[in-house]
């Protein structure tokens, strides 16, 4: 009896171990779900590929954040769908067979599907996603902005219609907000050409950085008015722009010895650099001297518009050393506010396309052919680079890569301090994009940020996947269940599409 009733008592301890495997049900917490409005940019509307399109817009992370909703309440999700594939304005990027032979994006050139997209659907709304592409916080109060974007052009009953008010016609319970990236991305994707505004003056150039005063006001102007009716939501922070495929994929060193169209060059390079080198250390800026590697890797050359232009003082050596004024005129204009590229430099995506070809702007201009070679013999344009500091002697000159990491700290932090005032959940996008850089993994497929490989991003470098998109999606469930003590289920990133082979 005695050992039955050990046997007993072990099953007892077995059955009272048992695992319960019956699945969390969904809850909504403290939130409501019941009317959920997206409100941001291209991220929001689910642009991809360089444009936007149907299928992105049916992936796009709202749409999938409310595909989750609904199973703790949540209702009908609307979005402004446009009529096809093809892309609008523009067509989109699809991965396709260079002229090389190898694989690279290239525009798409299969049917077209996009009549009837310009047309204004309005009146079919209100809409769940007002996501805009293009838009910057500092837009989204600003009468008349849809006369300038024709993606807010769709949407608003009126030219001068804003979009916040255009947001805000549907009735919501719970919104979730992501803007902001746009004004501090046309400064970087533009290589630092334009500057950082300041005041609460509003500019109109897109390639300008917000500036952080007029930023918050036009941040603390939107939420605002979502609150006002007691609806709660979610905040979504910046992401470091320079963290993306757009900046990453181009290497500061690409010029290779090893390769037959440049490496044969190097020795009659460094001897015509020699005595321009010499100037540059005369005039006390001798980190600005241009070597190439014989053996490895050799970094491009730049203009750097923040570096001292010394042009004039480099034309007055080279005169006086014997050279022609006419030539020691033009090394002046060419490499007085020049530099080789460093690690602390960003090349931006586009970039790859003209290094070490021609310049035929140069070219037509009078400068000699030799003289006009993209990144090796003529200074790779601003646009191309996104410049990082850069020590020169014993000064650090701020380049272009600090000012747009330090706006968007700025931006952040009003984004974090309006969250907490309205008591609405804060998504850290931001520490979350540079989590991704180490790669994930879900469900035993490996993600990452590499360009076209990583399949998180699609073939601009700068926008998601549908997966993506799904990634972005689950981070945001994830908060809110967190912050709001709901158990939204997360979402399946895998059966969303990455970059399609051809």
């Amino acid at each position: 009896m005695k050992h039955i009733y050990l046997l007993g008592a072990s099953l007892l301890v077995l059955a009272s171990c048992k695992p319960n495997l019956e699945p969390t049900k969904p809850t909504s917490g403290d939130a409501n779900f019941s009317s959920y409005v997206a409100i941001g940019n291209s991220l929001t509307a689910g642009y991809a590929d360089g444009t936007l399109y149907r299928s992105g817009q049916i992936n796009s992370y709202p749409n999938m954040l409310a595909e989750m909703f609904a199973f703790a309440g949540g209702g009908e999700f609307k979005q402004p769908l446009l009529p096809g594939d093809a892309g609008w304005p523009s067509l989109k990027y699809v991965l396709g067979v260079s002229s090389t032979g190898s694989l690279a994006p290239t525009v798409y050139n299969g049917a077209m599907d996009t009549a009837g997209s310009s047309t204004n659907v309005y009146a079919a709304g209100p809409y769940n996603n007002v996501g805009i592409p293009g838009i910057r916080c500092i837009d989204y109060i600003m009468p008349g902005y849809a006369t300038a974007n024709p993606y807010a052009g769709r949407l608003v009953n009126s030219p001068l219609q804003t979009a916040l008010s255009m947001a805000t016609s549907k009735p919501a319970t719970f919104y979730t907000v992501w803007l902001g990236a746009n004004d501090v991305l046309g400064y970087a994707t533009g290589g630092g050409v334009g500057s950082v505004s300041t005041g609460v003056t509003y500019p109109t150039a897109t390639n300008n950085i917000s500036s952080t005063t007029l930023f918050g006001f036009c941040y603390d102007s939107v939420v605002n008015n979502l609150a006002r009716t007691g609806a709660k939501g979610a905040l979504i922070n910046i992401p470091d722009v320079t963290s993306i495929p757009y900046f990453t994929t181009v290497p500061y060193n690409p010029l290779n010895a090893a390769d037959p169209n440049f490496g044969p060059q190097i020795a009659t390079l460094n001897t015509q650099f020699a005595q321009l080198n010499q100037v540059f250390t005369a005039l006390g800026k001798p980190e600005r001297k241009i070597i190439f590697n014989t053996t490895g890797l050799s970094p491009l050359l730049i203009k750097d518009k923040n570096l001292t232009d010394i042009g004039t003082q480099m034309t007055a050596v080279l005169t006086t050393a014997g050279l022609p004024a006419q030539q020691a005129t033009l090394y002046g204009q060419l490499y007085g506010q020049c530099r080789q590229a460093t690690a602390a430099d960003l090349l931006v995506l586009p970039s790859s396309s003209v290094i070490a070809k021609p310049n035929a702007t140069a070219i037509a201009a009078g400068v000699p052919a030799q003289l006009a070679i993209n990144g090796i013999t003529y200074p790779l344009e601003d646009k191309y680079v996104l410049t990082g500091d850069f020590r020169e002697g014993t000064t650090t000159i701020t380049g272009e890569i600090t000012l747009a990491k330090t706006a968007t700290a700025s931006f952040n932090a009003i984004i974090a301090a309006k969250a907490q005032a309205k008591g609405w959940a804060l998504v850290d996008m931001n520490k979350f994009f540079a989590s991704l850089q180490a790669g994930m993994k879900f469900n035993g497929v490996n993600f990452g940020v590499s360009f076209v490989s990583g399949g998180l991003f699609s073939l601009d470098g700068v926008h998601g996947t549908q997966r993506g998109y799904a990634v972005v999606a689950n981070e945001i469930i994830r908060t809110i269940n967190a912050y709001y003590g709901a158990t939204i289920p997360g979402v399946d990133i895998n059966k969303y599409p990455g970059i399609k082979f051809p």
